[in-house]
């Protein structure tokens, strides 16, 4: 009706979207007040090109100099239809092992297009939760964030929401894509090991 129309910008002002109580991404260090340079990695954990990234920059970890900081932005990409589901869990395991579990995925291929065409939503986050537990982190801890039951939701939902519209406000597309310093670097490749890395980096010291 004329009414619910002309009500309904009223109601919309009245209930804007919640916004996130820290910035979206995992940092590799956890975050430090000596960074100067900040390396955005979008990545989709089930992209190979994306795990070749994870793979060179968790792998480095401890090298890389303290100024320096890699931040993971999770990308799910849908043409992987369970890459949703492995970026749910990265998200509710707690942020100081996210990376050891990105790496612990990107180091194995027992998670694919193939490998889940015929599992369920809920078979596939157990699969992720035996990963989970291979890096110390509780298996019915990241089972009881994700697992549906009744409710149409977990409690990643609303972080992958965030995510999501962050990697879409920065017109990400592709994985890997790496930001420095908020601006995009398109020479950056996914098959850069640490002697590239060291190279690019040096140039922002």
């Amino acid at each position: 009706s004329y009414s619910f129309c002309t009500l309904l910008p009223l109601q919309l002002k009245t209930m804007p979207a919640p916004l996130p109580p820290m910035p979206v991404g995992i940092p590799l260090r956890g975050g430090d007040k000596k960074t100067k340079v900040v390396v955005e990695c979008f990545l989709d954990l089930a992209c190979p090109f994306s795990r070749k990234m994870i793979k060179a920059v968790a792998n480095g970890r401890g090298s890389w100099p303290e100024e320096v900081e890699f931040v993971f932005q999770n990308v799910p990409q849908p043409w992987h239809p369970h890459s949703c589901l492995m970026h749910e869990a990265m998200l509710v395991a707690p942020r100081d092992k996210a990376w050891d579990f990105a790496l612990e995925l990107a180091n194995n291929s027992d998670i694919t297009d193939v490998t889940t065409k015929d599992k369920s939503r809920n078979e596939i986050y157990e699969v992720l939760a035996t990963h989970a537990e291979k890096v110390g982190i509780p298996k019915d801890e990241i089972l009881s964030s994700l697992l549906i039951k009744e409710e149409s939701c977990n409690k990643a939902t609303q972080l992958m929401k965030w995510s999501v519209k962050y990697h879409r406000a920065r017109s990400v597309h592709v994985t890997p894509t790496v930001h420095i310093n908020g601006l995009e670097a398109g020479d950056v490749s996914s098959g850069w090991g640490k002697e590239e890395w060291d190279a690019k980096l040096s140039t922002l010291l």
